[in-house]
């Protein structure tokens, strides 16, 4: 027996030549089960908290993926059209919340990519600089000549030194017309977006509802689509309309156009001047140029500059530095504005308009359709199950460690 095979073992060790005169707590099966025991219990109990942190975080995780899942799909088809509305209003709010930028849910702040407003303004910021980077190179002279020439052959009635609104036309309009291609572009990007989160924000919420969801993401695609085609022909008609009808009230305009003005003249004034500088001493062994000459002498000195270099140009470079110059100028002017004006057609035409319409689109009166929407495939009640039998598992062994931990 067991009694018996302790006792022969205890007596083998008490009159053992060597082991006889050593303490008996260091022999035998039962001492060393002891040991070997409180051994596994130390190591257990130093890596606790770790144990408890990851029971505790797979609990949480899939607590959350039986939130996502219905408790009970509803059987009656009055409790059918009351989910189906109360599902489509939490819809509607969170997607609404979205395109209008407000992020009060966590879920915004669980995952940054679904705050459709902030994202189309990132696109407008991309938008406003390829914009920019459309503009001619108004300071290169192979542009000047170019309209120079433009200006050559266009000639019509006009005498020297009378702008012809035609040609500025025709120049502004090759100008503009490189804004409409970004343009599209950015309006396809943030209609995709809006799309994107969409799908996404319905996998979140009706996913144990394959039909219910294909359903809503239809009704919603089509607004999207037809709010998008609404919002293109807009943008179009905003182009085509800076493009033919070229109008500003902006003080900015003429501002910038005696700037450029000015700017050329002291440019031009101050390389002419150059040569004419001397270094001069100042004070304390410092010097700095300056330019010995009598007022009178300089200002002869001036103009027979000006006569030479801008005044005795021909009549048509003249034209095309003073074209240049308002080009410049309207362009400036115009970006700025239009710069503006899209992003603002884009969220009011589509964002906005996406959003006003959700609550009315979503609207179903059909019973039959309503019985199809609540069906919940196999796969997913068998994924409850289980899900809840893990749940269930894996709350006895939070239980269970914390009982240990607090026995220690």
């Amino acid at each position: 027996s067991i009694e018996d095979a302790h006792a022969m073992e205890q007596e083998y060790f008490k009159h053992h030549a060597v082991y006889g005169s050593v303490p008996q707590e260091y022999f035998g099966i039962e001492n060393l089960t002891k040991k070997l025991t409180n051994i596994l219990v130390s190591r257990i109990q130093h890596h606790m908290p770790k144990m408890k942190e990851e029971l505790s975080n797979l609990l949480q995780d899939t607590s959350e993926a039986l939130i996502s899942m219905v408790t009970r799909p509803p059987t009656d088809i009055n409790e059918k059209f009351l989910e189906y509305h109360k599902m489509c209003q939490t819809f509607s709010v969170l997607y609404g919340s979205a395109l209008n930028g407000l992020y009060v849910d966590k879920v915004f702040t669980n995952d940054t990519s679904l705050q459709l407003c902030a994202n189309a303004r990132k696109e407008f910021v991309t938008l406003c600089n390829v914009l920019r980077a459309t503009s001619p190179k108004f300071n290169d002279p192979s542009f000047i000549q170019e309209l120079k020439q433009i200006i050559i052959d266009s000639r019509g009635r006009e005498l020297p030194g009378f702008l012809s609104m035609n040609v500025f036309k025709k120049l502004i309009s090759i100008n503009i017309e490189c804004w409409r291609v970004p343009s599209l572009q950015c309006l396809r990007v943030v209609e995709t977006d809006c799309l994107r989160v969409c799908e996404e924000f319905l996998h979140l919420k009706f996913s144990q509802y394959p039909h219910l969801l294909s359903f809503v993401f239809e009704k919603v695609s089509d607004i999207i689509e037809a709010t998008t085609a609404k919002t293109r022909f807009k943008i179009e008609l905003t182009v085509d309309r800076e493009i033919e009808e070229p109008f500003t009230q902006n003080h900015y305009f003429m501002d910038t156009i005696n700037k450029l003005r000015g700017e050329r003249f002291l440019g031009g004034l101050t390389g002419h001047l150059k040569p004419l500088e001397k270094n001069v001493e100042y004070r304390y062994g410092v010097t700095r140029p300056v330019i010995e000459m009598k007022a009178a002498d300089l200002s002869n000195n001036i103009t027979l500059w000006y006569m030479k270099s801008i005044g005795n140009a021909s009549n048509e470079d003249q034209e095309a530095d003073d074209m240049n110059i308002v080009l410049q100028s309207y362009w400036k002017v115009a970006l700025k504005r239009y710069a503006d004006c899209i992003p603002q057609i884009i969220q009011k035409d589509l964002l906005d308009n996406i959003r006003d319409s959700l609550s009315a689109v979503l609207v179903c009166h059909d019973s039959e359709k309503m019985e199809a929407f609540f069906e919940v495939p196999q796969d997913l009640q068998k994924k409850r199950v289980e899900l809840e039998e893990k749940k269930m598992r894996l709350k006895k062994a939070v239980t269970m460690v914390q009982e240990l931990s607090l026995a220690r």
